[in-house]
């Protein structure tokens, strides 16, 4: 009985290792896939990282470019205006100095 007990004690412990190890294995089978996949995660990251900074350092000029030239648009328009508004102004002013010449010719 004694031997009976001793055996089945060692066939215990023997079962308990094999658990012990088989649990140990499934931790570190679980780490290990753990870290693939949060390496694929930041390698996925970075790639969309890397695809954002560069679309976004080809559109940055592009967006520039275009408030320059919409702001050259508009500066180019308001001298126009601008010249025609002095241009109407020394024509102007040349029928008041023509207007006071002829007064004066006509009082003098």
């Amino acid at each position: 009985m004694q031997d009976s007990a001793a055996a089945q004690q060692e066939i215990l412990d023997r079962f308990k290792e094999e658990m012990e190890a088989i649990a140990h294995r499934w931790g570190d089978d679980a780490k290990n896939k753990a870290e693939r996949t949060l390496n694929a995660a930041l390698t996925a990251s970075r790639e969309a990282m890397m695809t954002t900074m560069h679309d976004c350092a080809i559109a940055a000029p592009e967006s520039l470019r275009c408030e320059v030239e919409s702001t050259t648009t508009w500066l180019a328009s308001s001298i126009r205006e601008s010249r025609r508004v002095a241009t109407m102004n020394l024509i102007a002013a040349s029928m008041t100095i023509f207007a006071a010449g002829l007064v004066l010719w006509v009082l003098g």
